[in-house]
Order: structure tokens, then C-alpha cells, then sequence
């Protein structure tokens, strides 16, 4: 299951990574909210997907993540001083760069239904897949600064 429905059924999801060469999102999902709040770079087939960095500091030849090259990504799940989940980090690094992207998932409205869900154990899922309309990950955006303006196979 995921907060998308497939399979007909739905329930809290954590996207550490959504990724291609141009395109990163993180994204926390309760089971109600498909669109969930995310992090990252790219998306949008008219409308905005996240823009904390852009496609010079993230992509191929990118100043802070090459993405021809390997790169390291290092996430955690730091709690409150109530032992509540208080956010979702993610820092993507790589050798011979000085600018490591950071990201902060925090202050989401399911944040107390993705705790409880963690705690029960979720089942790390790792994919990968390709899809002829991926606009929604690394689209142009209705702003025109996504990387992608059209899909290629």
C-alpha cells in the first residue's frame, strides 16, 4: 500500500528518495494525503514541485551534486524531547564538492500518523522503475523552472 491507493489500499508512506539524473523529491505521505509534504528539486505538469536547490546544483555537471558521478545520501528521523517524531533529514554529499543539499521535512500535519507507523516497522522498499509521463517528478513546473520539458524514453 501507499498514500496513492495502489493496490486499493491506503496507508502512511516516506519517500527518502525519488530521484533521477535532473530531478530529487522527498516526501512525506498520512495515508489521506496523496500529495504529502515534500523536498527536493523538479516536478510539476502544471503545477510547482519542490525547488530547494536547482539544475546547477543538482544534476549532470552540477556544482554541488554531479549526478554522472556517485554521491553519497544520509538520512535521519530525529525525535522530539517527547520522543515524537519531530522531522525527516536528508544531506545529499559527494567527494570533491563543498556544498552537501540539505533538506528538512518537518512541522507536516501527519507527522504524528507517519510516527506511529515507523514504530510499527515499515518495510523498506527500494525500486526502480521508468514510466513515459515522469513531467510530475522532473517537469517544467507551471513556473517554468523544473529541468525537463518533455518526457524521453
Amino acid at each position: 500500500c501507499d498514500a496513492n491507493e495502489v493496490c486499493d489500499v491506503s496507508c502512511a508512506e516516506v519517500d527518502i528518495m525519488e530521484a533521477n539524473n535532473r530531478a530529487w523529491h522527498s516526501t512525506l505521505h498520512s495515508a489521506q494525503d496523496h500529495a504529502g509534504k515534500g523536498a527536493g528539486y523538479g516536478g510539476g505538469s502544471g503545477w510547482n514541485g519542490p525547488r530547494d536547490f536547482n539544475s546547477q546544483q543538482y544534476g549532470p555537471g552540477g556544482s554541488c551534486i554531479d549526478t554522472s558521478m556517485p554521491f553519497d545520501v544520509a538520512v535521519s528521523f530525529p525525535l522530539d524531547t517527547g520522543g515524537q517524531l519531530q522531522a525527516m533529514k536528508m544531506t545529499l554529499t559527494q567527494t570533491g564538492t563543498s556544498c552537501p543539499l540539505n533538506l528538512n521535512l518537518d512541522s507536516y500535519a501527519g507527522m504524528a500518523e507517519i510516527h506511529d507507523a515507523l514504530g510499527k516497522g515499515m518495510t523498506p522498499v527500494i525500486s526502480y522503475w521508468k514510466s513515459g509521463d515522469m513531467l510530475w517528478m522532473d517537469g517544467k513546473g507551471s513556473d517554468g523552472q523544473g529541468p525537463c520539458a518533455v518526457d524521453t524514453q
